[in-house]
């Protein structure tokens, strides 16, 4: 399920919205604009997507506010038959400009969603949506080769893959449980990175040795509930790589460390979720299928 959302719900979807945006009428959204736009800071709304915007509102609203021509006698009424023609055809006008307003509207709105589709959060230097889509794409593109390409033990090239994997199982629940835009995202929610907010050593696996940093006057919040990041050391001694474990109202349920480190967390999580009966959990039946996440 979750290589199905990254695929259908944000790659082939932002393919589809970049191919709507360039058929709108007026040339404003083209796509070397696009192409343009995904080089950009992803933390940021893209500048350049707000441009091409703006010129296709300002279009719109100069045909919206011409004012009806007047009509009134005139020899024979010739000159109140060419007025109710131009009238019938500024309003046809209207009609159109306002449709591609709408149109306009929600393709950027879907384009938002898609952009918050493409910012890994927790992530130590800035990166660009196209970086990002690469690498979606690597993992999750191919119908047939899904998460061949792997990586659980590195953090060399950001965004790790371990963040991604768990990146799209927030935006596929942010699918299937959030009733409102304006509800916080399940990321924002439902994970925290001890490694960067300084929460307690004991907080971190035992498994590995953990990086995080301990502050004796910050204390596990005990009304937390979802995953939990930490950085830890490799097998190797020296490499770094990511590791989640669950935290159910403070209490930290250890996950055990290695390839399926991220799917078995998240699966857990939903587990917790389930097993407290939380409202909508119920309807998700499958998160992870078929048999090619590898050995």
């Amino acid at each position: 399920v979750l290589c199905k959302h990254a695929r259908e719900q944000i790659i082939e979807a932002l393919k589809k919205n970049s191919k709507q945006l360039c058929a709108l009428p007026g040339g404003y959204f083209t796509e070397e604009i696009l192409r343009q736009s995904m080089k950009e800071d992803i933390s940021q709304p893209s500048n350049t997507l707000q441009a091409a915007k703006q010129g296709v509102v300002q279009a719109c609203e100069g045909v919206l506010n011409k004012p009806l021509p007047q009509t009134g006698g005139g020899l024979f009424g010739g000159f109140q038959t060419a007025a109710t023609s131009a009238n019938q055809q500024l309003e046809q006008e209207k009609r159109t400009a306002q449709s591609l307003l709408t149109m306009l509207h929600r393709l950027m709105d879907e384009r938002s969603r898609l952009e918050r589709a493409l910012a890994v959060p927790h992530q130590a230097v800035l990166l660009s949506r196209s970086v990002v889509l690469q690498r979606l794409e690597a993992l999750f593109g191919s119908t047939r080769h899904r998460l061949n390409d792997y990586t659980w033990d590195s953090m060399s090239s950001p965004p790790a893959d371990p963040d991604l994997l768990v990146h799209v199982a927030c935006d596929y629940l942010d699918h299937v449980l959030r009733v409102d835009e304006r509800q916080p995202s399940f990321s924002q929610v439902h994970v925290r990175d001890i490694a960067r907010t300084g929460l307690p050593a004991s907080a971190a696996p035992s498994d590995s040795t953990s990086l995080t940093s301990s502050r004796p006057n910050l204390t596990a919040d005990k009304f937390f509930w979802g995953l939990q990041r930490s950085v830890v050391l490799g097998s190797d001694g020296s490499s770094l790589m990511l590791h989640f474990d669950v935290v159910v109202r403070g209490e930290l349920w250890k996950v055990r460390p290695g390839r399926h480190n991220v799917l078995n967390a998240i699966v857990l999580l939903l587990y917790s979720f389930k097993l407290m009966r939380i409202v909508g959990v119920e309807s998700i039946e499958h998160v992870i299928g078929g048999n090619s996440y590898g050995n």
